[in-house]
């Protein structure tokens, strides 16, 4: 039975299972952005090859202002919703791309249904009050940046909201 060999390019990570059981692997990632949540910054890098269409979709909302706040249903993440991504999603005619359920550290999605971004500090299981909700992956964090990444997010959770500045690195 010969292997199949996965579709991504990974590279090597310090950290443990990062995305879809590749152990100790991240992504190859494109442009940068970088995410400031009061003072905590952490950069990560655009899915450019796998979302091709919400990267580009995400590129022309920049630079983006707006308020996080901690996940309902689905595990350790936080998210932002703004009008300026709903219009993003309607003008680009964002559709599936890339999209999954499961999110592990460092993942960062637009989900179409709901019009928001969604960044996952440790692991989700994409679901709300009606089941499963895939969001396209398209953008991935730098793993030296994961304990910030962390930090965030049990600030957004035991603080309640926090403000969060998306821009692009030159």
């Amino acid at each position: 039975m010969s292997e199949v060999p996965f579709p991504r390019v990974y590279e090597e990570g310090p950290f443990g299972i990062i995305h879809g059981g590749a152990i100790g692997k991240v992504w190859r990632t494109g442009k940068k952005i970088e995410i400031d949540v009061e003072g905590l910054r952490v950069v990560a890098g655009l899915l450019e090859n796998e979302a091709p269409k919400t990267c580009q979709a995400f590129l022309s909302v920049l630079p983006y202002e707006g308020e996080l706040f901690h996940m309902r249903w689905s595990g350790d993440g936080f998210q932002t919703h703004h009008p300026r991504l709903e219009k993003m999603a309607e003008e680009h005619r964002l559709v599936m791309e890339n999209f999954t359920v499961l999110a592990a550290r460092g993942d960062i999605l637009f989900w179409i249904r709901d019009r928001g971004l969604f960044f996952c500090y440790n692991y989700m299981y994409s679901k709300g009050i009606t089941g499963e909700e895939p969001a396209n992956l398209f953008a991935h964090v730098q793993p030296e940046y994961y304990p910030t990444l962390y930090e965030i997010g049990r600030k957004v959770y035991t603080q309640g909201k926090a403000k969060v500045t998306i821009r692009l690195l030159k």
